[in-house]
């Protein structure tokens, strides 16, 4: 006899036997897990005696960044988007310039800087500073931008730190005055948390960085926050994190996980045998009872839930044994009627090369409505509904817009060079990104069309 699967569904008894997805409910942990004020307080003490300091949590039990950095980690749909994103965002990397008016209009033009240039390559900027500080401004809507001042009294090496290991350190007036980096997610070490003055961005920031110095000359590293403004007074809140309180997300790994349980047991399934509630009550009186028990979770929870299916797969076998062939043509499965008052017992063919698309979900639907959310059109990576939006003009003309609608996010990004520069004295007006411009074939005469030798140099 085939092994049967009982189907599991809702709180009315209804369900698949899958792994739901629940990242809404399961976002935040339980207030027992979050660090206390209290002790935070008592470790910054410790550390600035003088200082009236306190912690400002990022989520209500302090992890935001932390839980969405691990939802990111199950959902290639919303991690990948956030890179091609990202990747729009860098364009082919800074540019130094200056603006000049020309024809009446205002024009960027490029220039070398040789101290700017020298400065990137001994510090890795592209490495450590550019590339990530364009991921996290599209992940996180913010930056933490950890300086490290040579002893000539100039920044020698700019670096991103972490979102999920930054919080920031207020003192009695509401002033951000330290960035807290470690750990968050191990509460017994907030000892271990290191303290960086912060640089106040509200009016001239290398003024300021320049005072701190004089302040803190013992100090040789400084963080620069720099946000999006959005709902949240202190830290940033990304908007594409709508696909999470929306229930999007949700939806998009449970077709996912559809998909997986679908494979692996419903391969040679043809027949659901459906079974009402009232029917089990009837034959089974502490039904009712296991599943309030089921309900609850824990312990006898778990027991109840072992003999509830048990008692699905009695009925199923004397099912089977009473109709003769059934369990020669393929898996049964079973699962409670939608609704009481039907007949007890009902079988459902089900076309095997049909089953899959007609109880799946819009795979498609989902995919661009996350695509939509991290602001990246489905056409310019994947194939798209229609006769012409997966072609290669509706893709460069998709990639083309997207450039053009950086702007925002690019002041941001450039904020960390100018900030070098200025402070430095490298004597550069303003940086751009330098943007990348894709053409249809159409648009360039036959003539001027050549072929890259893949092999070349």
């Amino acid at each position: 006899m085939n092994s049967l699967i009982p189907i599991r569904v809702t709180d009315q008894g209804l369900g698949v036997v899958m792994e739901y997805s629940s990242v809404r409910s399961e976002f935040n942990r339980s207030g027992d897990e979050t660090p206390k004020q209290e002790d935070i307080k008592k470790v910054l003490n410790d550390k600035k005696p003088d200082e009236d300091l306190k912690l400002v949590f990022n989520g209500d039990d302090n992890l935001f960044p932390n839980n969405l950095r691990n939802i990111l980690k199950k959902s290639p749909i919303y991690k990948v988007g956030l890179l091609y994103s990202a990747q729009q965002l860098m364009g082919l990397g800074e540019s130094p310039g200056k603006t000049e008016v020309n024809d009446n209009k205002l024009m960027f033009i490029p220039e070398v800087n040789k101290d700017w240039q020298e400065f990137k390559r001994k510090s890795r900027f592209t490495i450590d500073c550019f590339i990530p500080a364009a991921q996290n401004i599209k992940k996180w809507y913010q930056v933490y931008v950890l300086f490290s001042i040579n002893d000539f009294g100039k920044i020698a090496k700019a670096k991103i730190l972490k979102d999920e290991k930054c919080r920031i350190i207020i003192n009695g007036k509401n002033e951000p005055k330290y960035c807290a980096v470690g750990d968050w997610e191990k509460y017994n070490s907030l000892q271990a948390k290191e303290l960086y003055p912060l640089i106040d961005g509200w009016y001239d920031p290398v003024t300021n960085l320049k005072e701190l110095i004089k302040k803190n000359h013992k100090d040789k590293l400084f963080v620069y926050h720099i946000r999006i403004p959005s709902d949240s007074d202190i830290y940033a809140l990304p908007d594409h994190f709508s696909v999470v309180e929306s229930g999007l997300l949700d939806y998009a790994n449970n077709i996912v996980n559809f998909k997986k349980w679908v494979m692996e047991n419903l391969t040679r399934l043809d027949k659901i045998l459906f079974i009402s509630q009232d029917y089990v009550k009837q034959n089974y009186p502490q039904f009712e009872n296991l599943m309030d028990l089921a309900s609850k979770g824990g312990k006898e929870g778990e027991e109840a839930s072992t003999k509830i299916d048990e008692i699905f797969e009695t009925i199923a076998t004397k099912f089977q044994e009473s109709n003769s062939g059934v369990d020669k043509s393929g898996k049964t499965i079973l699962a409670p009627l939608l609704e009481d008052g039907e007949q007890s017992i009902k079988v459902v063919k089900v076309d095997q090369n049909t089953f899959d698309s007609e109880y799946n979900a819009d795979a498609n639907w989902v995919e661009k409505q996350i695509l939509w959310a991290v602001m990246v059109d489905s056409a310019q990576y994947s194939s798209s509904e229609g006769s012409t939006a997966s072609g290669g003009s509706n893709k460069n003309q998709s990639y083309n817009l997207a450039q053009v609608n950086q702007w925002m996010f690019e002041q941001f990004l450039m904020e960390i060079p100018k900030f070098i520069a200025d402070f430095n004295e490298y004597g550069i007006e303003t940086f751009k990104v330098t943007r990348a411009t894709m053409f249809s074939s159409d648009a360039i005469s036959p003539k001027d069309r050549q072929t890259q030798d893949p092999t070349a140099a």
